[in-house]
């Protein structure tokens, strides 16, 4: 009879997992010996070892334990082509999720490549129209009178907040007059946001500039360099700028930080 079975610790070699994995399946539920021997050990077929292939895999998906009863325990065909749906679009879920990671690394790969180019210099780069979630207004645009508590209550009190999985980018806004603390929302949260409470940053040409945590003395040489470079290439920049803080655009080293300054440039 074993010949047609295999034991715990087989199962588990098969699958690559420990046999406490094994264990704890059983003990909630989700697994069940096919045999049970009156020496008692627990032996296992191939229904038991295409469940534990289902219950394994909904797992890499992160799918919780309570939820994956219900999900394997199908019962008429029916049920099955359901569950295969199910975990079909958890998969796409998944896949675009990785997708977006994948884009985010190589954005910071690029970025990390035009420090290292440009880290003394002004320099111009395009980028696609960007949307921003606004958090709170601001009376001053320099980053050290910006208290972390205060942007962080507005935000966890937002009816955006609960929906926010991926997007961190901390930037502060300016256009004419108008200072706003913002939330640059990424692709895999898009769906989920009202876009019509976001404001869009216009897809163009930026002014960049890379620049450590600054004083207000060191905010009024980097605005005096922006006029000079602007006026010197004959260029012309329009009422929006953002400086990116905390994000994915900013560069570490040492006991510092580099944050990312962009001016929308614009045709006369």
């Amino acid at each position: 009879m074993k010949d047609q079975f295999l034991y715990t610790g087989e199962i588990a070699n098969l699958f690559h997992v420990s046999e406490h994995t094994i264990r704890f399946y059983e003990k909630k539920g989700l697994l069940v010996p096919s045999l049970i021997t009156e020496k008692g050990y627990k032996l296992y077929g191939f229904r038991a070892i295409d469940r534990l292939g289902q219950i394994l895999a909904l797992r890499v998906l992160d799918m919780p334990i309570d939820q994956i009863i219900g999900s394997i325990d199908q019962k008429n065909p029916e049920s099955y082509e359901q569950q295969l749906n199910n975990m079909e679009e958890i998969v796409d879920g998944k896949i675009r999720e990785l997708l977006s990671i994948r884009s985010q690394i190589r954005d910071r790969k690029s970025l990390v490549q035009a420090y290292k180019e440009e880290k003394n210099s002004l320099f111009i780069k395009h980028f696609d129209a960007r949307y921003l979630l606004p958090v709170m207004p601001l009376d001053s645009e320099y980053a050290f009178e910006i208290r972390v508590p205060d942007f962080y209550t507005h935000l966890v009190e937002s009816e955006e907040h609960p929906h926010l999985h991926s997007s961190r980018n901390l930037i502060i806004r300016k256009k004419g007059d108008e200072l706003t603390l913002c939330i640059q929302i990424l692709e895999p949260d898009l769906s989920s946001i009202d876009l019509d409470r976001c404001e869009i940053l216009p897809e163009g040409d930026y002014l960049c500039l890379f620049h450590s945590t600054e004083t207000r003395e060191a905010y009024d040489v980097r605005r005096s360099r922006i006029v000079r470079y602007l006026k010197q290439n004959n260029l012309y920049a329009g009422d929006q700028s953002i400086d990116i803080y905390s994000s994915d655009n900013n560069i570490y080293y040492e006991d510092n930080e580099s944050s990312l300054f962009q001016l929308l440039l614009e045709s006369e």
